[in-house]
Parts: structure tokens; C-alpha cells; sequence
């Protein structure tokens, strides 16, 4: 039998994934960094971790990166949608 994880270690939540052939979908209902941010009353750094995940995935050749909302920024979730590029040989 498995043994739960003590709640340090539950630090995100997915409630929605779907892919397809050429994307994957994924929306997060809890963040470890949101919720440790607001709980020690330092809510305006977070976003830069909203931020990072921009710069990051920007980079990627083959691997297109959307959001249209985040925990930082307002939103009641962050919902990421990843995307095979088309690459020219």
C-alpha cells in the first residue's frame, strides 16, 4: 500500500489535463509557491515565478507555450497550454 506524501510535499494541483496528438493541456488548481507567498504575506513576489515559467518556455524550438491566466497575476487557477511548433528542416 502507498504511503501519502506529508503535505510539504502536495504542492500543486491538476484538475484538468487533455492532450492530442500535437498538444498538452494542464490546468493547476494549487501552487506551492502562491500559497506559501500569501500565507507569509509576501504576495507581490510570486509572479516572478509566473514570470520565469514565461521566460523559460519562450526558448524552446520545438514547443510553443500559452497561458491565459495565473495564480500571481489574479487568476483563480494557471492554465497551461503547450504546443508542438512547426519547425522548418
Amino acid at each position: 500500500m502507498p504511503r501519502e506524501l506529508p503535505a510539504f510535499f502536495v504542492v500543486r494541483r491538476f484538475d484538468a489535463q487533455k492532450c492530442g496528438k500535437d498538444y498538452y493541456d494542464v490546468t493547476v488548481t494549487k501552487c506551492l509557491w502562491h500559497t506559501a507567498c500569501v500565507e507569509n504575506g509576501c504576495e507581490n513576489p510570486y509572479r516572478l515565478f509566473c514570470d520565469a515559467d514565461d521566460v523559460t518556455c519562450v526558448g524552446l524550438r520545438k514547443t510553443g507555450f500559452t497561458r491565459t491566466k495565473t495564480f500571481g497575476y489574479g487568476g483563480d487557477c494557471c492554465d497551461f497550454h503547450f504546443f508542438q511548433k512547426v519547425v522548418d528542416a
